[in-house]
């Protein structure tokens, strides 16, 4: 789980057509935003069996249940205006807005690594999450 956070230079729009994950928001020609990922933890249970080896016909037995954060990544990319004042992949980005009006989007790629286990616990990647900012950009 994760959401945007939006600094200053910037304000919210609301949109009843925003999917989960999509924010509208905009700002000023020319001006700084800085967004922010909060939330970013990926937590995966893993389940630890015991099999009897000398009688196989019995089901295995949960020995135990951990649960453990996963090593998390997050790629940013604006791909029509404005531009990143570095090329840090960090929780927080601080974004330059076009000189002149109009639309612009950013993405925010997140996935994980998925842990490698001790055998026979198995591992678990989760599927990617794509996080999309539009940016109005005014006067």
């Amino acid at each position: 789980n994760a959401d945007i956070g939006i600094g200053e230079g910037a304000q919210v729009v609301e949109n009843k057509d925003a999917k989960p994950g999509e924010i509208f928001i905009k700002t000023k020609a020319g001006s700084k935003v800085t967004f922010t990922i909060n939330g970013l933890e990926d937590l995966d249970r893993f389940h630890e069996y015991w099999q009897d080896r000398e009688d196989q016909s019995r089901l295995p037995r949960e020995i135990k249940t951990e649960t453990e954060k996963d090593l998390v990544f997050l790629i940013w990319s604006g791909t029509d205006g404005g531009k990143f004042l570095d090329d840090k992949q960090t929780l927080s980005r601080v974004w330059r807005a076009p000189g002149e009006p109009g639309n612009c989007a950013i993405t925010i790629n997140i996935g994980d690594l998925g842990l490698v286990r001790p055998l026979d616990t198995g591992s678990r990647k989760d599927t990617a999450k794509t996080l999309a900012i539009h940016v109005f950009v005014e006067k």
